[in-house]
């Protein structure tokens, strides 16, 4: 799995997500450019992005499932917007508000992965 966001703290946390279940994070980027180049490298078959990172690139998951077709997307947001404002967050597979725990993340991920 990559990890993408702009926010160090975020990045730290989704580390750790290799403590809370079957995950294994392959990659991290900080901006479209390095999110795009770690894919290519990485060949992951999931993507954590950062909503706000989106706001770099308003086509960014459509790239990123052009460039690995299969990619699976789940968006995450901690500022409690309205996820059904952002054609990013249709576009993904999964949504998960931040504001609620980790744990929901992960139970997002193992259903979206069927682990």
């Amino acid at each position: 799995m990559v990890c993408a966001s702009a926010n160090p703290l975020l990045l730290d946390g989704l580390r750790h997500l290799e403590a809370l279940g079957p995950f294994r994070v392959s990659g991290e980027a900080r901006e479209v450019r390095g999110l795009l180049a770690c894919l290519e490298k990485c060949k992951p078959a999931l993507l954590i992005l950062d909503l706000d990172l989106t706001g770099q690139d308003s086509s960014l998951v459509e790239k990123c499932r052009r460039a690995h077709p299969g990619l699976k997307v789940v968006v995450v947001e901690g500022r409690q917007v309205d996820p059904t404002l952002s054609p990013e967050v249709e576009m993904a597979d999964a949504f998960v508000d931040l504001g609620q725990s980790m744990a929901r993340l992960v139970t997002q991920l193992e259903k979206l992965c069927s682990l």
